[in-house]
Protein backbone atom coordinates (compact mmCIF):
# COMPACT_ATOMS: atom_id res chain seq x y z
CA UNK A 1 0.00 0.00 0.00
CA UNK A 2 3.06 2.75 0.69
CA UNK A 3 4.50 1.94 -2.25
CA UNK A 4 1.33 2.26 -4.75
CA UNK A 5 0.60 5.99 -2.62
CA UNK A 6 4.36 6.85 -2.90
CA UNK A 7 3.74 6.02 -6.77
CA UNK A 8 0.98 8.51 -6.92
CA UNK A 9 3.18 11.06 -5.02
CA UNK A 10 6.22 10.86 -7.12
CA UNK A 11 3.75 10.54 -10.26
CA UNK A 12 2.76 14.27 -9.16
CA UNK A 13 6.27 15.53 -8.08
CA UNK A 14 7.59 14.75 -11.92
CA UNK A 15 4.91 17.11 -13.08
CA UNK A 16 6.09 19.81 -11.37
CA UNK A 17 9.36 19.47 -11.72
CA UNK A 18 9.22 18.35 -15.82
CA UNK A 19 11.12 15.76 -17.83
CA UNK A 20 14.34 15.13 -16.49
CA UNK A 21 17.62 15.70 -19.00
CA UNK A 22 18.03 12.42 -20.27
CA UNK A 23 21.86 12.63 -20.56
CA UNK A 24 22.32 12.53 -16.84
CA UNK A 25 23.41 9.75 -15.46
CA UNK A 26 20.92 7.59 -14.10
CA UNK A 27 21.03 5.52 -10.76
CA UNK A 28 19.41 1.39 -9.26
CA UNK A 29 19.78 0.09 -5.98
CA UNK A 30 20.78 -3.98 -6.48
CA UNK A 31 21.60 -5.91 -3.21
CA UNK A 32 22.65 -3.07 -1.12
CA UNK A 33 25.05 -1.34 -3.77
CA UNK A 34 23.87 2.07 -5.98
CA UNK A 35 24.39 0.58 -9.45
CA UNK A 36 25.13 3.75 -11.90
CA UNK A 37 25.10 4.08 -15.41
CA UNK A 38 26.36 7.12 -17.95
CA UNK A 39 26.22 5.91 -21.22
CA UNK A 40 27.42 2.63 -21.58
CA UNK A 41 29.59 2.73 -18.72
CA UNK A 42 28.54 0.98 -15.21
CA UNK A 43 29.82 1.42 -12.09
CA UNK A 44 29.28 -0.20 -8.67
CA UNK A 45 29.53 1.79 -5.61
CA UNK A 46 28.84 -0.28 -1.75
CA UNK A 47 27.08 2.23 0.23
CA UNK A 48 26.27 1.87 4.28
CA UNK A 49 22.72 3.33 4.47
CA UNK A 50 20.15 1.00 3.46
CA UNK A 51 18.36 2.98 0.48
CA UNK A 52 14.75 2.62 -1.35
CA UNK A 53 15.91 4.55 -4.56
CA UNK A 54 19.32 6.59 -5.44
CA UNK A 55 19.70 9.47 -7.91
CA UNK A 56 23.48 10.71 -9.28
CA UNK A 57 23.27 14.48 -9.94
CA UNK A 58 26.68 16.75 -10.10
CA UNK A 59 28.97 14.29 -9.50
CA UNK A 60 27.06 13.64 -5.73
CA UNK A 61 25.26 10.30 -5.40
CA UNK A 62 22.10 10.90 -3.25
CA UNK A 63 19.78 8.11 -1.43
CA UNK A 64 16.61 7.40 -0.05
CA UNK A 65 17.73 6.02 2.69
CA UNK A 66 14.08 5.67 4.99
CA UNK A 67 13.97 7.11 8.20
CA UNK A 68 17.58 8.01 7.92
CA UNK A 69 16.59 10.81 5.51
CA UNK A 70 18.38 11.54 2.13
CA UNK A 71 22.34 10.65 2.10
CA UNK A 72 24.56 12.24 0.31
CA UNK A 73 27.67 10.97 -1.30
CA UNK A 74 30.66 12.46 -3.36
CA UNK A 75 31.67 10.26 -6.37
CA UNK A 76 35.31 9.45 -6.50
CA UNK A 77 36.39 6.95 -9.12
CA UNK A 78 34.86 3.57 -8.05
CA UNK A 79 34.33 5.52 -4.24
CA UNK A 80 31.36 6.92 -2.46
CA UNK A 81 32.42 9.26 -0.06
CA UNK A 82 29.49 10.18 2.55
CA UNK A 83 29.36 13.87 2.73
CA UNK A 84 26.39 14.64 4.97
CA UNK A 85 22.54 13.60 5.75
CA UNK A 86 19.73 15.55 5.52
CA UNK A 87 16.89 14.19 7.69
CA UNK A 88 12.84 15.23 7.55
CA UNK A 89 12.44 14.88 11.02
CA UNK A 90 9.30 13.31 11.16
CA UNK A 91 8.92 10.56 8.71
CA UNK A 92 10.56 8.35 6.23
CA UNK A 93 12.09 9.17 2.89
CA UNK A 94 10.87 6.52 0.53
CA UNK A 95 11.56 7.82 -2.97
CA UNK A 96 14.33 10.10 -4.49
CA UNK A 97 13.77 11.65 -7.89
CA UNK A 98 14.95 14.86 -9.98
CA UNK A 99 12.87 17.63 -10.24
CA UNK A 100 14.06 19.60 -13.37
CA UNK A 101 17.65 20.48 -12.20
CA UNK A 102 16.81 20.16 -8.74
CA UNK A 103 15.77 16.93 -6.47
CA UNK A 104 12.40 15.76 -4.64
CA UNK A 105 12.16 13.52 -1.66
CA UNK A 106 8.59 11.51 -1.33
CA UNK A 107 8.14 10.93 2.37
CA UNK A 108 5.24 8.29 3.89
CA UNK A 109 3.65 10.43 5.38
CA UNK A 110 2.19 11.37 2.03
CA UNK A 111 4.80 14.49 1.80
CA UNK A 112 6.63 15.88 -1.06
CA UNK A 113 9.72 17.19 0.08
CA UNK A 114 11.76 19.96 -2.24
CA UNK A 115 15.53 19.93 -2.12
CA UNK A 116 17.88 22.95 -1.98
CA UNK A 117 21.47 21.42 -3.02
CA UNK A 118 24.32 23.07 -1.57
CA UNK A 119 27.58 24.18 -2.92
CA UNK A 120 29.05 21.63 -1.62
CA UNK A 121 26.46 19.23 -2.81
CA UNK A 122 24.47 18.78 0.45
CA UNK A 123 20.92 19.55 0.59
CA UNK A 124 18.01 21.06 2.65
CA UNK A 125 14.81 21.63 2.30
CA UNK A 126 12.93 24.62 0.44
CA UNK A 127 9.79 25.46 -0.39
CA UNK A 128 7.47 23.44 -2.37
CA UNK A 129 6.52 26.97 -4.80
CA UNK A 130 9.93 26.59 -5.93
CA UNK A 131 8.48 23.43 -8.36
CA UNK A 132 5.47 24.99 -8.86
CA UNK A 133 4.57 27.86 -12.10
CA UNK A 134 6.14 30.96 -11.53
CA UNK A 135 8.56 29.95 -8.75
CA UNK A 136 12.07 30.23 -8.89
CA UNK A 137 14.14 26.39 -9.56
CA UNK A 138 17.17 25.79 -7.70
CA UNK A 139 19.83 24.32 -10.46
CA UNK A 140 23.27 22.65 -10.27
CA UNK A 141 25.64 23.00 -12.35
CA UNK A 142 27.94 19.97 -13.60
CA UNK A 143 30.52 20.88 -10.50
CA UNK A 144 28.00 20.06 -7.99
CA UNK A 145 27.66 23.96 -7.20
CA UNK A 146 24.25 26.11 -6.75
CA UNK A 147 22.72 28.72 -8.47
CA UNK A 148 19.08 30.11 -9.22
CA UNK A 149 17.17 30.67 -12.87
CA UNK A 150 13.71 31.51 -13.12
CA UNK A 151 11.25 29.01 -13.76
CA UNK A 152 8.29 30.30 -17.00
CA UNK A 153 5.83 32.64 -14.91
CA UNK A 154 1.96 32.43 -15.47
CA UNK A 155 0.68 34.80 -13.28
CA UNK A 156 -2.61 33.24 -11.15
CA UNK A 157 -5.28 35.93 -11.49
CA UNK A 158 -4.18 39.26 -12.03
CA UNK A 159 -0.66 41.23 -11.48
CA UNK A 160 1.64 40.27 -8.88
CA UNK A 161 2.65 41.81 -5.86
CA UNK A 162 6.54 41.59 -5.40
CA UNK A 163 6.14 38.94 -2.83
CA UNK A 164 7.71 35.28 -2.99
CA UNK A 165 5.13 32.56 -3.11
CA UNK A 166 4.94 30.85 0.11
CA UNK A 167 2.89 27.83 2.07
CA UNK A 168 0.65 27.12 4.23
CA UNK A 169 2.05 26.10 7.55
CA UNK A 170 -0.21 25.78 10.10
CA UNK A 171 -4.53 26.42 9.63
CA UNK A 172 -6.52 26.96 12.59
CA UNK A 173 -10.26 27.75 12.92
CA UNK A 174 -10.73 31.24 10.92
CA UNK A 175 -7.21 31.81 10.30
CA UNK A 176 -3.54 30.52 8.48
CA UNK A 177 -0.17 30.95 9.03
CA UNK A 178 2.21 31.45 6.27
CA UNK A 179 6.41 30.63 6.28
CA UNK A 180 7.02 33.77 4.71
CA UNK A 181 7.06 37.53 6.07
CA UNK A 182 8.59 41.29 6.17
CA UNK A 183 12.00 39.62 5.50
CA UNK A 184 10.31 38.38 2.01
CA UNK A 185 8.40 41.60 1.63
CA UNK A 186 4.80 40.89 3.19
CA UNK A 187 2.77 43.71 4.45
CA UNK A 188 -0.22 43.68 6.25
CA UNK A 189 -3.29 43.60 3.94
CA UNK A 190 -1.31 41.74 1.15
CA UNK A 191 -3.97 38.87 -0.85
CA UNK A 192 -2.93 35.82 -1.35
CA UNK A 193 -4.50 32.74 -3.66
CA UNK A 194 -4.36 29.30 -1.45
CA UNK A 195 -3.78 26.53 -4.02
CA UNK A 196 -4.78 23.31 -3.29
CA UNK A 197 -2.19 20.33 -3.86
CA UNK A 198 -4.49 17.39 -3.26
CA UNK A 199 -4.31 14.93 -5.42
CA UNK A 200 -6.58 14.11 -8.65
CA UNK A 201 -6.89 12.47 -11.74
CA UNK A 202 -5.32 14.76 -14.57
CA UNK A 203 -4.57 14.29 -17.98
CA UNK A 204 -0.96 14.97 -18.24
CA UNK A 205 0.20 16.49 -21.80
CA UNK A 206 3.89 15.53 -21.86
CA UNK A 207 2.80 11.43 -20.92
CA UNK A 208 -0.64 11.84 -23.09
CA UNK A 209 -2.12 10.05 -20.03
CA UNK A 210 -4.45 10.47 -16.84
CA UNK A 211 -2.64 10.38 -14.06
CA UNK A 212 -2.63 11.58 -10.41
CA UNK A 213 -1.39 15.10 -10.04
CA UNK A 214 -1.93 17.81 -7.90
CA UNK A 215 -4.81 20.56 -8.50
CA UNK A 216 -3.99 23.53 -8.36
CA UNK A 217 -7.25 24.65 -7.56
CA UNK A 218 -7.87 27.70 -5.84
CA UNK A 219 -9.63 27.39 -2.81
CA UNK A 220 -9.50 30.58 -0.95
CA UNK A 221 -8.61 34.92 -1.61
CA UNK A 222 -7.19 35.59 1.73
CA UNK A 223 -5.55 38.82 3.10
CA UNK A 224 -2.75 39.35 5.80
CA UNK A 225 -3.57 41.13 8.85
CA UNK A 226 -0.76 40.34 10.90
CA UNK A 227 3.51 40.13 9.97
CA UNK A 228 6.55 38.92 11.37
CA UNK A 229 9.81 38.84 10.00
CA UNK A 230 9.92 34.72 9.49
CA UNK A 231 5.48 34.29 9.13
CA UNK A 232 2.19 36.02 8.02
CA UNK A 233 -1.01 35.31 9.22
CA UNK A 234 -3.95 35.49 6.71
CA UNK A 235 -7.59 35.81 7.31
CA UNK A 236 -9.99 32.91 6.36
CA UNK A 237 -13.31 34.46 5.34
CA UNK A 238 -17.09 32.35 5.37
CA UNK A 239 -16.55 29.52 3.25
CA UNK A 240 -12.28 29.57 2.71
CA UNK A 241 -10.72 26.17 2.93
CA UNK A 242 -6.82 25.84 3.66
CA UNK A 243 -4.88 23.19 4.55
CA UNK A 244 -1.27 22.45 5.65
CA UNK A 245 0.93 22.06 2.63
CA UNK A 246 -1.22 25.03 0.36
CA UNK A 247 0.83 27.14 -2.06
CA UNK A 248 -0.20 30.98 -1.07
CA UNK A 249 0.63 32.86 -4.45
CA UNK A 250 0.53 36.69 -4.29
CA UNK A 251 -2.73 38.41 -5.78
CA UNK A 252 -4.88 40.89 -6.33
CA UNK A 253 -7.92 39.40 -6.88
CA UNK A 254 -11.19 40.28 -4.47
CA UNK A 255 -11.39 38.33 -1.16
CA UNK A 256 -13.28 34.88 -1.85
CA UNK A 257 -15.19 35.23 1.71
CA UNK A 258 -19.10 35.51 1.02
CA UNK A 259 -21.75 36.19 3.57
CA UNK A 260 -24.62 35.51 1.09
CA UNK A 261 -23.38 32.64 -0.97
CA UNK A 262 -20.24 31.31 0.89
CA UNK A 263 -18.51 27.87 -0.26
CA UNK A 264 -18.82 24.73 1.40
CA UNK A 265 -15.86 22.26 2.20
CA UNK A 266 -15.94 19.05 0.83
CA UNK A 267 -14.83 15.43 2.82
CA UNK A 268 -16.51 17.53 5.88
CA UNK A 269 -18.32 15.94 8.83
CA UNK A 270 -21.24 17.50 10.35
CA UNK A 271 -23.68 16.77 12.85
CA UNK A 272 -27.17 18.73 13.67
CA UNK A 273 -29.32 18.64 16.82
CA UNK A 274 -31.95 20.82 17.96
CA UNK A 275 -34.57 20.45 21.20
CA UNK A 276 -37.92 22.19 21.48
CA UNK A 277 -39.51 21.87 24.97
CA UNK A 278 -42.57 23.07 25.86
CA UNK A 279 -45.61 22.80 28.15
CA UNK A 280 -49.25 22.12 27.30
CA UNK A 281 -51.35 25.38 27.61
CA UNK A 282 -54.88 23.34 28.01
CA UNK A 283 -53.84 20.52 29.95
CA UNK A 284 -51.27 19.25 31.99
CA UNK A 285 -48.53 17.81 30.33
CA UNK A 286 -45.27 18.30 28.56
CA UNK A 287 -43.03 17.13 25.61
CA UNK A 288 -40.58 18.46 23.33
CA UNK A 289 -39.66 18.23 19.26
CA UNK A 290 -36.09 16.92 18.80
CA UNK A 291 -33.78 16.69 15.56
CA UNK A 292 -30.75 14.75 15.30
CA UNK A 293 -28.85 14.23 11.83
CA UNK A 294 -26.00 13.61 10.48
CA UNK A 295 -24.62 14.47 6.91
CA UNK A 296 -20.84 14.16 4.79
CA UNK A 297 -19.50 15.81 1.72
CA UNK A 298 -17.60 14.32 -0.88
CA UNK A 299 -14.81 14.72 -2.95
CA UNK A 300 -17.21 13.96 -5.94
CA UNK A 301 -20.92 16.46 -6.05
CA UNK A 302 -22.47 14.03 -3.44
CA UNK A 303 -23.92 14.61 0.14
CA UNK A 304 -25.32 11.85 2.49
CA UNK A 305 -27.70 12.59 5.36
CA UNK A 306 -29.32 10.71 7.89
CA UNK A 307 -30.76 10.45 11.09
CA UNK A 308 -34.08 11.59 13.02
CA UNK A 309 -35.52 14.86 11.37
CA UNK A 310 -38.21 14.95 14.00
CA UNK A 311 -38.42 12.88 17.01
CA UNK A 312 -41.72 14.25 18.94
CA UNK A 313 -42.07 13.09 23.15
CA UNK A 314 -45.18 13.54 24.84
CA UNK A 315 -45.35 13.16 28.69
CA UNK A 316 -49.35 13.70 29.68
CA UNK A 317 -52.01 11.09 29.91
CA UNK A 318 -50.08 8.94 28.07
CA UNK A 319 -46.71 8.36 26.73
CA UNK A 320 -46.26 8.88 22.39
CA UNK A 321 -43.07 9.15 20.63
CA UNK A 322 -44.04 9.33 16.68
CA UNK A 323 -40.71 10.19 14.57
CA UNK A 324 -39.20 10.24 11.06
CA UNK A 325 -35.97 8.83 10.15
CA UNK A 326 -34.68 8.81 6.79
CA UNK A 327 -31.36 8.26 4.51
CA UNK A 328 -31.32 11.05 2.14
CA UNK A 329 -28.14 10.44 -0.78
CA UNK A 330 -28.23 13.49 -2.83
CA UNK A 331 -26.58 15.47 -5.79
CA UNK A 332 -24.69 18.46 -3.94
CA UNK A 333 -23.44 21.90 -4.82
CA UNK A 334 -22.64 24.93 -3.23
CA UNK A 335 -25.44 26.63 -4.70
CA UNK A 336 -28.10 24.00 -5.12
CA UNK A 337 -28.85 20.38 -3.67
CA UNK A 338 -30.96 17.52 -4.87
CA UNK A 339 -31.87 14.24 -3.22
CA UNK A 340 -34.52 11.28 -2.54
CA UNK A 341 -33.96 8.92 0.31
CA UNK A 342 -35.74 6.25 2.47
CA UNK A 343 -37.51 6.36 5.83
CA UNK A 344 -39.59 5.01 7.96
CA UNK A 345 -42.56 6.76 9.98
CA UNK A 346 -43.74 5.97 13.58
CA UNK A 347 -46.60 6.84 15.11
CA UNK A 348 -49.32 5.72 17.95
CA UNK A 349 -51.75 5.04 15.38
CA UNK A 350 -50.88 1.68 12.81
CA UNK A 351 -53.15 4.24 10.22
CA UNK A 352 -50.08 6.51 10.13
CA UNK A 353 -46.73 4.34 10.09
CA UNK A 354 -44.88 2.88 7.12
CA UNK A 355 -42.16 2.99 5.11
CA UNK A 356 -41.29 6.47 3.39
CA UNK A 357 -39.93 8.29 0.79
CA UNK A 358 -38.72 11.43 0.96
CA UNK A 359 -37.41 14.16 -1.00
CA UNK A 360 -35.36 17.05 -0.58
CA UNK A 361 -34.30 20.14 -2.68
CA UNK A 362 -31.70 22.99 -1.36
CA UNK A 363 -31.73 26.70 -3.33
CA UNK A 364 -28.88 28.51 -1.76
CA UNK A 365 -25.66 27.73 -0.17
CA UNK A 366 -25.79 26.03 3.15
CA UNK A 367 -24.07 29.08 5.18
CA UNK A 368 -26.06 31.61 3.19
CA UNK A 369 -29.22 32.57 1.32
CA UNK A 370 -30.73 29.64 0.96
CA UNK A 371 -34.73 27.69 0.97
CA UNK A 372 -34.46 24.63 2.36
CA UNK A 373 -37.53 21.82 1.68
CA UNK A 374 -38.05 18.41 2.80
CA UNK A 375 -41.13 16.59 0.93
CA UNK A 376 -42.39 12.83 1.88
CA UNK A 377 -45.21 10.54 1.08
CA UNK A 378 -45.46 7.47 3.09
CA UNK A 379 -46.89 3.75 2.20
CA UNK A 380 -48.88 2.85 5.22
CA UNK A 381 -52.52 1.23 5.76
CA UNK A 382 -55.53 3.05 4.25
CA UNK A 383 -56.56 5.12 7.27
CA UNK A 384 -60.47 4.17 7.56
CA UNK A 385 -63.19 5.55 9.85
CA UNK A 386 -66.05 3.40 9.95
CA UNK A 387 -68.40 6.50 10.76
CA UNK A 388 -67.33 7.98 6.97
CA UNK A 389 -69.98 5.24 5.49
CA UNK A 390 -71.76 6.50 2.17
CA UNK A 391 -75.47 5.67 1.39
CA UNK A 392 -76.33 4.57 5.01
CA UNK A 393 -80.24 3.36 4.37
CA UNK A 394 -80.39 1.24 7.79
CA UNK A 395 -79.30 1.23 11.24
CA UNK A 396 -76.16 -1.11 11.50
CA UNK A 397 -77.11 -4.33 12.88
CA UNK A 398 -75.46 -6.16 16.00
CA UNK A 399 -72.22 -7.96 15.84
CA UNK A 400 -72.78 -11.47 13.60
CA UNK A 401 -76.43 -10.24 11.78
CA UNK A 402 -75.96 -10.10 8.26
CA UNK A 403 -75.82 -6.99 6.55
CA UNK A 404 -76.33 -5.98 3.22
CA UNK A 405 -72.81 -4.50 1.40
CA UNK A 406 -74.55 -2.02 -1.41
CA UNK A 407 -76.11 -0.18 1.76
CA UNK A 408 -73.07 0.05 3.71
CA UNK A 409 -69.66 1.50 3.13
CA UNK A 410 -66.77 -1.33 2.78
CA UNK A 411 -63.96 -0.62 5.59
CA UNK A 412 -61.35 -3.68 4.48
CA UNK A 413 -58.82 -1.61 5.23
CA UNK A 414 -55.39 -1.84 2.08
CA UNK A 415 -52.12 -0.24 1.76
CA UNK A 416 -51.99 3.05 -0.12
CA UNK A 417 -49.30 5.89 -0.65
CA UNK A 418 -50.45 9.30 1.38
CA UNK A 419 -49.19 12.41 1.40
CA UNK A 420 -46.72 12.43 4.84
CA UNK A 421 -45.77 16.03 5.56
CA UNK A 422 -43.25 18.97 5.04
CA UNK A 423 -40.05 20.21 6.26
CA UNK A 424 -38.45 24.00 5.33
CA UNK A 425 -36.32 26.33 6.42
CA UNK A 426 -35.71 29.67 5.07
CA UNK A 427 -31.96 31.35 6.06
CA UNK A 428 -31.33 34.75 5.37
CA UNK A 429 -27.68 36.34 6.20
CA UNK A 430 -27.60 39.49 8.78
CA UNK A 431 -23.73 39.72 9.46
CA UNK A 432 -20.94 37.46 8.56
CA UNK A 433 -21.83 35.21 11.92
CA UNK A 434 -25.48 36.10 12.08
CA UNK A 435 -28.03 34.44 10.38
CA UNK A 436 -31.76 34.90 10.62
CA UNK A 437 -33.62 31.34 10.31
CA UNK A 438 -37.21 29.95 10.14
CA UNK A 439 -38.25 26.36 9.92
CA UNK A 440 -41.77 25.13 9.84
CA UNK A 441 -42.28 21.12 10.32
CA UNK A 442 -45.95 19.21 9.86
CA UNK A 443 -46.55 15.50 10.47
CA UNK A 444 -49.39 13.09 9.75
CA UNK A 445 -47.53 11.31 12.52
CA UNK A 446 -48.43 13.69 14.82
CA UNK A 447 -46.84 17.18 15.07
CA UNK A 448 -46.69 20.67 14.06
CA UNK A 449 -43.57 22.97 14.17
CA UNK A 450 -43.15 26.51 13.72
CA UNK A 451 -40.30 28.89 14.75
CA UNK A 452 -38.81 32.02 14.20
CA UNK A 453 -34.77 32.94 15.39
CA UNK A 454 -30.84 33.78 14.63
CA UNK A 455 -27.83 31.14 13.94
CA UNK A 456 -24.79 32.16 15.28
CA UNK A 457 -21.51 31.37 14.11
CA UNK A 458 -19.54 30.97 17.18
CA UNK A 459 -16.33 29.47 15.89
CA UNK A 460 -14.68 28.58 12.63
CA UNK A 461 -15.31 29.74 9.06
CA UNK A 462 -17.59 27.33 8.18
CA UNK A 463 -15.32 24.29 7.66
CA UNK A 464 -13.20 22.48 9.87
CA UNK A 465 -13.87 23.17 13.71
CA UNK A 466 -16.91 25.56 12.69
CA UNK A 467 -19.25 25.33 15.54
CA UNK A 468 -22.67 27.31 15.13
CA UNK A 469 -25.62 27.50 17.58
CA UNK A 470 -29.19 28.53 16.36
CA UNK A 471 -31.82 29.51 18.90
CA UNK A 472 -35.16 30.02 18.24
CA UNK A 473 -38.91 31.00 19.55
CA UNK A 474 -42.19 29.68 18.11
CA UNK A 475 -44.93 27.06 19.21
CA UNK A 476 -45.04 23.10 18.67
CA UNK A 477 -47.98 20.87 19.39
CA UNK A 478 -47.65 17.03 19.14
CA UNK A 479 -50.52 14.55 18.61
CA UNK A 480 -51.29 11.26 20.33
CA UNK A 481 -53.45 8.52 19.25
CA UNK A 482 -54.68 6.56 22.07
CA UNK A 483 -57.17 3.86 21.39
CA UNK A 484 -60.94 4.52 22.36
CA UNK A 485 -63.11 1.56 21.22
CA UNK A 486 -64.01 -0.39 18.58
CA UNK A 487 -66.38 0.27 15.59
CA UNK A 488 -68.28 -2.25 13.00
CA UNK A 489 -68.34 -2.31 9.44
CA UNK A 490 -69.49 -4.93 6.88
CA UNK A 491 -67.13 -7.21 5.43
CA UNK A 492 -67.46 -7.48 1.48
CA UNK A 493 -65.78 -10.82 1.57
CA UNK A 494 -67.94 -12.53 4.08
CA UNK A 495 -70.80 -9.96 4.12
CA UNK A 496 -71.18 -9.72 7.67
CA UNK A 497 -70.21 -7.38 10.69
CA UNK A 498 -66.65 -6.84 11.47
CA UNK A 499 -64.82 -5.08 14.47
CA UNK A 500 -62.70 -1.97 13.52
CA UNK A 501 -60.30 -0.42 16.29
CA UNK A 502 -61.10 3.84 16.24
CA UNK A 503 -58.56 6.08 17.93
CA UNK A 504 -59.23 9.16 19.93
CA UNK A 505 -56.80 12.10 18.84
CA UNK A 506 -55.19 14.51 21.70
CA UNK A 507 -53.31 17.32 20.86
CA UNK A 508 -50.59 18.65 22.99
CA UNK A 509 -48.26 21.90 22.63
CA UNK A 510 -47.43 25.65 23.37
CA UNK A 511 -45.31 28.22 22.89
CA UNK A 512 -41.57 26.99 22.81
CA UNK A 513 -37.71 28.30 22.56
CA UNK A 514 -35.12 26.10 20.63
CA UNK A 515 -31.84 25.73 20.77
CA UNK A 516 -29.73 23.52 19.09
CA UNK A 517 -25.83 22.96 17.81
CA UNK A 518 -24.27 22.45 13.98
CA UNK A 519 -20.67 21.66 14.29
CA UNK A 520 -18.17 20.39 11.55
CA UNK A 521 -15.15 18.47 11.44
CA UNK A 522 -12.85 16.17 9.03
Amino acid sequence: MRNLTASFILTASLLCSGVANAELARCEMADGKAVVTIGEAMVEYVIIEQANGCVVLGGKLYLAAGETGVAVYSLDGTNAVPLGIWSPGNGEVIRIDRAGSGLVAVLGRLEIVPLQIAADGTVGRTGLASYMEGAVAIRTDTAGGASEAEAPVAPPSEELPEQIIGEVIEVRPEVAVLNVGSDDGVQEGDRYELRSLRLKSQYNLASGKEEMLPSNEVTAVVEVTSVTDKRALVKLGRGDRAEVGELAVPTNSRLTGDRWFPGYERNLNRVQARISPFLGIDSLSGGMLTTALYDRTFDSPMRLEAGFSNIGFIFGRDFAAPFHANVVPSYDTDYFEVGLGLGYVYSASEWRRGLSFLQKVRLGTVDGLSLTVRNSFVYQRARVDPRSWDNLTQKPAVKGDPCEVSDYYDGTLEDEFDWEGIDGTISIPLTSRVTLITDWSYSNAGWFYGDVGIRTLVMGNGGQGTLIIPVTVGGVYVRDFSAAGNETYCDEASNSWQTFKEYEETDYGGPVVSIGLDYRWR
